[in-house]
This record gives C-alpha cells, structure tokens and sequence, in this order.
C-alpha cells in the first residue's frame, strides 16, 4: 500500500475514574490521507443512523449493532459470515515470540510486539487500517468486579477507552445478546447490565485440544505469550478481539489474563484557554442506506435464531428499538 506510517511515542494519559487503563508504553500512529488508506478498510463500521451500526469484512457482515436511541441497551447480532476474512493478520511464529528477546511485559518487551503488529498492519494487503492518527497501546485486563467501577458511558464525541475486562467471556459466542446500561433493565428486561470493557471475539472459538492452542498454554504457562491485538469500539462501548483468539484461549485455559495490545482511533480536541489539548477515543463508521442494514439480517436470518425472545428480535427491527423497556 502506498504511503508509510508515522510512529511516535504516545503521552497521552489515557485514564478514567476508576485509575489508570494501560500498562506500558504505547504508539500514535498517523496513517497517511492518501492511496488506499483513504477507502474503506478490510474491517469497518457502516451506520445507517445514530443507532444501527454493521460491522463488515470482506463484503460480509460480522455484526449488526443496534443501540437504544436513550442508551438503555445494545443488541449485539452476529453473522454468518465463514472465513478466511481479508483482515486476518499472519500467525506469529516460534522465531518471531523467540525474536523478542526482553522480559515479558518490560517496556521493551511491549515496544518488540508494537512494532511486530504495526509492521504487519502496514504490509497487509488489505489492512484494518485507514486514513487519521491511531493508538496503539498495551492494555490493564480486569476481572468483571473491577469492571462494575468504571464509569458509566458518557455522551460526547468521545471517550477514553476502559480497560477490557474478564477476556474469557469471548469464549462464549452467544448467536444474539442484549445487555442493558441500565440496572433496572436485569429485572424488568432480563438482560445482563454492560460493565464498561465488554470483550467480543470475532469468530468462534478454536477447541481446546487445537494444536495452536496447546502450544500457546505452555507459553501462557512461561509467561511469554505474545499479545492478543484488540480494537476498541467507541460506538459500541466494546473491545473486539483483532489477532490472538487462540491465544487468549490458552491463557484463559492455564487461568491467566493475556496481555492485550489496545488499538483504536484518536480525535485531538481543544480544552479551555489555558487548558491542555485532550485526545479522546473514537470509531469511524461508512454509510450505508437504512434499508440494507434491515434487509442483510434478514437475508442471514429468514427466521428468528432459536432461543430468541420475540420481543427482543423484533427491537432489531423498529424504528424505536426496544420500546417495551422503561423511559
């Protein structure tokens, strides 16, 4: 692809209430406004209106969103999209883990496997990438408890973003969820509340005697288990597993967190006078007509999937989604 990154050092305190989010040195990263960067890329956001977001890949959609237009609930629908997908990056291989030569999780050890996965984001093909500044950090995991902490998601144009918390919970794969952003939604609604840091893979996960799988435990076990690459999705409020699902499946197995490499995109914004510029968090989505958002799950999904509560699939489809829950 036409045009070179530009890499920097990152100084931008990335916080929120509950402390802070990273745990090491991270990257800006100034993809350039020219060639290819400049269209959509091989993994991305189509939204058809504040509510409804598509995630594609390879013509393909990987998700649809829909999201109260009050920020009660999200609905999160996958697709049934079979891979190979364009966005995939290459395995890591033994000399490339054997190539890294600091101690696990030293700076220089993160700096090692920044500059593997910029590489690899650069050369592809069709890279995830596109035009504007990104950030490329490493990332605190937290257990779920310490997720309940976090404060609530605030309306704006961005955000920083909230260490993920509890990565087994990708493992789960469920077809269609909602949770909700209110507490009162567990009760009423039945829905789980969405702590901030929500962790989704995006494809099923490898079985455990999988042999990429076996041979990263004993990496889990060494402690020298390269990073899982996630993407934080401001407009979702959500991590999605990039690169790593069976890495983070072997630490999930050996009962550790895995180390997580947190990328997503960077607005600057002006403070006050006298005050500090801010770099906030945010997700670039296409546009798309309204129509084909509704038509393309349809077409995945001519039935209701099994399981499926009607009046939570019918909130996929009404301009007021979900308007049996409260306010």
């Amino acid at each position: 692809m036409p045009g070179r990154f530009t890499v920097m050092p990152d100084d931008t305190r990335w916080s929120v209430m509950a402390g802070p989010v990273t745990a090491g040195p991270g990257f800006l990263v100034d993809v350039p406004y020219e060639g290819a960067w400049r269209r959509r890329p091989s993994l991305h956001f189509e939204a058809p209106q504040d509510e409804d977001l598509r995630l594609m890949s390879g013509g393909q959609p990987l998700l649809w969103i829909r999201i109260h237009p009050r920020w009660h609930c999200r609905g999160v629908l996958r697709g049934v999209a079979k891979p190979p997908f364009p966005w995939g990056l290459p395995p890591i291989l033994a000399t490339q883990v054997r190539g890294i030569a600091h101690e696990p999780c030293s700076d220089g050890w993160w700096e090692g496997w920044a500059h593997h996965f910029l590489r690899q984001l650069e050369d592809a093909d069709a890279s995830l990438l596109h035009s504007g500044r990104w950030c490329l950090r490493p990332m605190k995991v937290i257990t779920e408890e310490a997720a309940e902490q976090n404060i609530p998601l605030q309306v704006g144009l961005g955000n920083p973003p909230p260490p993920p918390y509890a990565p087994e919970t990708a493992l789960r794969f469920e077809r269609f969820e909602i949770k909700g952003w209110r507490r009162w939604t567990e009760s009423e609604c039945g829905w789980p509340f969405i702590k901030r840091g929500d962790v989704l893979a995006l494809r099923a996960p490898s079985s455990a005697e999988d042999g990429r799988v076996k041979a990263w435990r004993k990496h889990a076990r060494d402690g020298t288990l390269p990073p899982v690459l996630m993407f934080y999705a401001r407009l979702a409020d959500m991590w999605l597993v990039l690169d790593g699902h069976d890495r983070l499946h072997a630490a999930v197995l050996e009962g550790k967190a895995p180390p997580v490499l947190g990328l997503w995109t960077v607005t600057e914004m002006l403070g006050r006078p006298g005050w500090p510029s801010m770099r906030l968090a945010v997700t670039r989505a296409w546009p798309m007509k309204e129509d084909a958002w509704r038509s393309s799950i349809l077409e995945a999904y001519p039935k209701r999937p099994p399981g499926t509560r009607p009046e939570d699939w019918d909130g996929l489809f009404t301009s007021w989604a979900w308007p049996h829950v409260r306010g």
